[in-house]
């Protein structure tokens, strides 16, 4: 059993190690590749639309019309005479003329082409499109927060696969280890050193180490799946991480009061619920503006005939004034949309605070894990020299084999301490960047 065991061992790949992917390529992936911000970019596209849609209220609008006739008086007439009425309307002017005719019933071809230009609105259509240019940048900022979230979640699922991967290596190394201590349990059987029991002991243990390899490498497997997902990428697993941590952040160690007015500056987030706000406020004062008179010109030709070659018609030109003197509609308008103003005030003061506390807390997961890297760091030197002097006190008999696995676990207990608390900073370190609206 036991030359089986080590004979799995030596021909046991220790797995053939792809193209490495590093942190900045993984980045670069997300921003070509992840369908979240290829929706932030599509919203920002359809609200630089809105800003031409706006634009085109004060541009001319042309209206052609054509229609087919067919009349038949009835009932009495003024000396037998009836007329046929060609109205052309455009955009808001609603202004046409009145072609005579006899009372035929013979059907008529009307044609109209008729133009309207707004010339002034107390400012509605320019606060409307003042408040869709705030929109623009209100996305804008939208897009680059969610560069700042999915880069966060990209890093993320980067340092829990260095990690998972530096796990995997922790338990390799502890089984070559327990190779080790199960050749020289057995060597120390033949010489009588040591009893039959601690063969059998160091079998078990060796079993279990064969089991916590084959499922570190499974979950390696699976953190990179997690870092594909996060970078939007649909495709194989066979590369490796850099086993690389995260840099100090700029300012990690400022007070959170000094972190806040960095924040409040680069934080996409809150930049968007600034502009929200902005363009909620013009939006406002563009429905006021609904309550004044609209001054426009209009003009057009409009004609009539029994035929495409016999027309008949006019031109015509205005400048005409029309004011909702009282519109309910107009009214409640303007209440649902100060309403509204009041909402985004609201959520961007919530946001504020939501910030303070997200940077307070990662302040203090930094720095809290800062001292636990050090401490867990001291804690590996540590147990290795358990390990050694266990080692040594084994190979001469004085040992035993329990002795010897206390230590072996301690060991291996002790690396893992220490890949959790650089994880741990690592992730803090990331999430400190992103909330202080870092890509």
């Amino acid at each position: 059993m036991t030359r089986l065991l080590v004979a799995l061992l030596l021909t046991a790949e220790a797995g053939t190690p792809g193209d490495v992917l590093t942190l900045s390529q993984a980045l670069e992936n997300c921003d070509d590749h992840q369908p979240l911000l290829v929706q932030a970019e599509a919203n920002t596209e359809a609200a630089g639309a809105r800003v031409d849609e706006a634009l085109g209220a004060y541009l001319p609008q042309v209206n052609g019309s054509a229609a087919f006739i067919y009349s038949q008086p009835f009932g009495s007439t003024s000396n037998g005479v009836s007329s046929v009425g060609v109205v052309g309307a455009a955009g808001a002017g609603g202004s046409g003329a009145v072609i005579g005719g006899s009372p035929s019933a013979a059907p008529r071809i009307s044609l109209g082409l008729t133009a309207y230009q707004l010339i002034y609105d107390f400012n509605q259509t320019l606060d409307k499109i003042r408040a869709s240019k705030a929109s623009v940048a209100q996305y804008a900022y939208t897009q680059d927060e969610a560069r700042v979230t999915t880069h966060l979640t990209v890093r993320s699922a980067y340092y829990n696969a260095r990690a998972e991967k530096s796990l995997l290596q922790v338990a390799r190394d502890t089984l070559d280890n327990e190779k080790k201590h199960l050749i020289l349990t057995e060597a120390q059987i033949r010489v009588g050193v040591q009893p039959e029991i601690a063969l059998a002991t160091e079998k078990a243990t060796y079993s279990t180490d064969v089991y916590q390899e084959i499922n570190a490498e499974g979950t390696y497997a699976t953190g990179k799946s997690q870092l594909n997902q996060a970078m939007g990428i649909e495709g194989p697993i066979d590369y490796e991480v850099q086993a690389v941590d995260a840099p100090p952040v700029q300012g990690e160690d400022r007070t959170t009061d000094q972190l806040m007015e960095q924040a409040l500056q680069a934080r996409p987030a809150y930049l968007a619920a600034v502009k929200q706000v902005d363009a909620q406020a013009l939006l406002v004062a563009a429905y006021r503006g609904n309550l004044f008179p609209n001054i426009y010109a209009e003009g057009g030709i409009l004609s009539s005939g029994e035929h495409l070659d016999n027309q008949t018609g006019n031109l015509f030109a205005e400048l005409a004034l029309s004011w909702p003197i009282f519109n309910w509609t107009n009214i409640n308008a303007i209440k649902e949309q100060r309403a509204d103003l009041l909402l985004y005030e609201g959520q961007r003061d919530q946001l504020r605070q939501q910030i303070r506390v997200d940077l307070e807390t990662a302040r203090l997961q930094v720095a809290t894990y800062t001292s636990s890297v050090k401490a867990a760091q001291d804690g590996v030197v540590n147990a290795h020299e358990q390990l050694r002097l266990a080692e040594g006190r084994y190979q001469s008999g004085v040992g035993n084999i329990i002795e010897l696995g206390d230590a072996q676990v301690a060991y291996t207990n002790s690396q893992v301490q220490e890949i959790q608390a650089q994880f741990n900073l690592n992730n803090a370190r990331a999430t400190l960047m992103a909330k202080l609206g870092q890509q």
